[in-house]
């Protein structure tokens, strides 16, 4: 989980750019843990999120009903096709698109009360290290969530058919849970179920 992979992020924009016209089409997400994960984060009027590998923008609906017309998203992604796809759905005036990788961009001064990472940590070249950079993000008693909307062993099984993806494999979420600890982060969820992978830090 903390090794550095054979792709590079160049590898990884192509391959999700590529995917960015027909992904909506082929891709179905388990709505009941979708909101499983949400309802266990702090994500409330006026806050500010961070949606990390934003994709196409299946959280952001979630995310923008949550913080209100108070709050603000941001949504990061690496793939500037799949960022255009987004931002055609959801024009919203306190949504903003960052086009990069979120595992080491500098947001300078911002800080987010919540940072989701849904469906998209496996994908990081350096999966650890982009979470430790991001948790350095949180404003204290801000909450760092990594979550599936599909359970493990089948979000590991679909990834291993990919040439492309076959790296990107799920730890067990007891594992992350003991890196995220070792980054100082205060775990407030672990989950790994069939339907439902979740893991919370806080940041203390």
């Amino acid at each position: 989980m903390g090794e550095s992979k054979t792709k590079t992020a160049a590898e990884q924009k192509n391959f999700f750019d590529n995917l960015a016209e027909r992904w909506d089409s082929t891709n179905t997400y388990n709505l009941a843990s979708i909101a499983a994960c949400l309802s266990r984060l702090n994500c409330h009027a006026g806050s500010t999120v961070l949606d990390v590998g934003c994709g196409t923008g299946v959280m952001l609906p979630y995310l923008l009903e949550r913080v209100g017309p108070a709050g603000r998203v941001y949504a990061i992604d690496l793939a500037p096709r799949m960022l255009a796809v987004a931002a055609g759905k959801y024009p919203a005036p306190n949504l903003s698109f960052i086009e990069g990788d979120a595992a080491g961009y500098d947001f300078g001064s911002l800080c987010f009360d919540t940072i989701v990472c849904h469906n998209v940590l496996p994908h990081f070249c350096e999966p650890l290290a982009g979470l430790a950079h991001l948790s350095g993000c949180l404003r204290p008693g801000g909450l760092i969530a990594v979550c599936h909307s599909d359970g493990r062993e089948e979000v590991n099984a679909r990834h291993r058919q990919v040439a492309a993806v076959a790296e990107d494999i799920l730890p067990p979420a007891a594992a992350l849970a003991a890196a995220m600890r070792a980054m100082s982060l205060t775990i407030t969820a672990e989950i790994d179920t069939a339907e439902l992978y979740l893991v919370i830090g806080e940041k203390r």
